[in-house]
């Protein structure tokens, strides 16, 4: 039996065709997102400081004199790699959770669609490009607080005067946070492209190729829907020091600062 989706196929957790459902997402996505690079580090950071403060008692924060470079090539390339990272980590993590059948038009029917062509009902493009944008505000919004922490210069440092334990300490307050997200979004993002490979290799039949190059074509959507909200970091959270209040400003040490002579 030939099964087949039309236009007015409905999707069951919304109601809504297709079309319109995917650009509601998207314009989720879009909106989410600038707003979150305003919130997120506006609440999260502060909040973070204060957790970090009553854990890491010995700790002392500060900052140092610097000109955030958002817009420097380098670090737009490297924060818009680690966002699509990030973003197929929360993939790997959404998809295999979710019932296609609440998320495909027509509903089981829909599924019956894809699996009839061997396609794998999670992986193909009305479910992919769902998704892709209602993360995308969580993505950018996690980010935006290693951000934040990074172009407002912070660091915090610790002394250590026990006998036995002279040493001193500093690094960037964003370091640990940063490396936290990274390591997920690295791990998380190859186990994201195995399991889209082995659902793609258990094709017996033929399958869309739409399909197909919309599963390859993630970065290249989350890069664009992440544009606009990374100006608005850029101009309105990036080149701010909200987070310089009340810290003490940190002297820049050299070589020969550290070195006796």
């Amino acid at each position: 039996m030939v099964i087949f989706i039309t236009a007015s196929d409905t999707i069951p957790i919304t109601g809504m065709t297709e079309f319109v459902q995917l650009l509601l997402v998207f314009l989720i996505g879009f909106i989410g997102s600038i707003v979150a690079v305003i919130i997120f580090p506006r609440i999260f950071c502060k909040l973070l400081l204060k957790s970090k403060t009553k854990v890491m008692k010995r700790w002392k924060n500060g900052y140092i004199q610097t000109t955030p470079t958002v817009f420097s090539k380098q670090k737009i390339v490297k924060r818009f790699v680690f966002i699509v990272l990030l973003e197929l980590g929360f993939l790997a993590f959404v998809l295999p959770l979710i019932d296609p059948a609440l998320w495909l038009p027509g509903g089981e029917k829909g599924v019956q669609y894809y699996e009839g062509l061997g396609v794998p009902p999670a992986y193909v493009m009305p479910i992919i490009y769902t998704f892709v944008p209602l993360l995308l505000p969580i993505v950018v919004g996690l980010w935006s607080i290693g951000w934040a922490f990074e172009d407002s210069g912070l660091m915090h440092y610790r002394f250590d005067t026990r006998p036995g334990r002279e040493l001193y300490e500093i690094e960037p307050v964003h370091a640990r946070f940063n490396s936290f997200l990274k390591g997920y979004a690295g791990i998380s993002s190859v186990l994201f492209l195995i399991l889209a490979v082995i659902a793609w290799a258990g094709v017996t039949k033929e399958a869309r190729i739409s399909d197909i190059i919309g599963t390859i074509s993630i970065p290249i959507v989350v890069i664009i829907s992440s544009i606009p909200a990374y100006i608005v970091y850029a101009i309105f959270t990036g080149k701010k020091y909200f987070l310089r209040k009340n810290l003490r400003e940190l002297k820049i040490l050299k070589e020969e600062d550290i070195l006796k002579n």
